[in-house]
């Protein structure tokens, strides 16, 4: 009986599609599919603006395939030692999403990716990930996601936590984070040594708009929704502007 009043007071796992630093449990229905464009722009020591394009498509039940990839031209930043640091690039995954179908909300992700980054040079890497969900309440759900990616020499592995919140009809507020448990995921702006640094987004989600299509406007330091990137703060650590459309059909 107190299971039942539980599951009741809480409610049925939601289908909130992924955030730009999160992977939601979240799969397309059968023969469903979306098309993102995502845009990213900071300051300060990081002067590039980036831009994302991405398909899923829904396989058959509970099974998802996705391409993606966030593309920025090269630029070099200026120690004050004379020397530089080279940033920007461009990134790809082709990844293989699978929802159980249990009570319990989780999925697995996992897929190849390719870098063409300064430091990552036509790279190929593996890709994992898990996301899991519960709902707090009703209009609140949690998540946590770890994720791994094996660049050459510096493996990255970090777990993710957010949250997304109904504020009206079709809108909502999420929010990110992701704390660094293994792997250097950006250059100092002082010295260029190798620097851990914590992740973070948050904004607001517009899921009804007409014709299928979701916005999200959000403040962030991660610089793409591709895996290597997703696990990358700008240059500097500078937050900007980030924004996501999605349509499905």
């Amino acid at each position: 009986m107190a299971s039942a009043v539980s599951a009741a007071q809480t409610g049925p796992p939601r289908n909130d599609a992924d955030f730009i630093g999160l992977t939601t449990p979240f799969v397309l229905g059968k023969d469903k599919s979306q098309v993102g464009l995502q845009v990213n722009a900071f300051g300060g020591s990081d002067q590039l603006l980036r831009t994302g394009v991405s398909l899923a498509h829904g396989l058959a039940d509970n099974w998802q395939v996705k391409i993606a990839g966030t593309f920025a031209r090269f630029d070099t930043f200026d120690l004050g030692s004379g020397q530089s640091i080279g940033y920007g690039g461009s990134a790809g995954d082709l990844l293989w999403k699978y929802r159980s179908p249990g009570t319990i909300d989780f999925a697995i992700e996992a897929g190849l990716g390719y870098s063409n980054t300064p430091a990552q040079e036509q790279k190929v890497e593996t890709l994992a990930s898990l996301s899991a969900s519960y709902s707090v309440a009703s209009g609140l759900q949690v998540y946590v996601n770890p994720k791994l990616v094996t660049l050459i020499d510096n493996p990255l592995f970090a777990v993710a936590i957010g949250a997304n919140v109904d504020v009206a009809p079709g809108i909502s507020l999420f929010g990110d984070w992701t704390p660094y448990v293994s792997g250097d995921n950006s250059l100092s702006t002082a010295d260029g040594s190798r620097v851990k640094q914590q992740l973070y987004a948050f904004g607001v989600r517009f899921s009804k708009l007409a014709g299928g299509l979701a916005v999200d406007v959000a403040y962030t330091n991660i610089i793409g929704q591709t895996a290597g990137f997703s696990l990358t703060p700008s240059l500097g650590n500078t937050g900007g502007l980030y924004v996501g459309l999605a349509y499905g059909f």
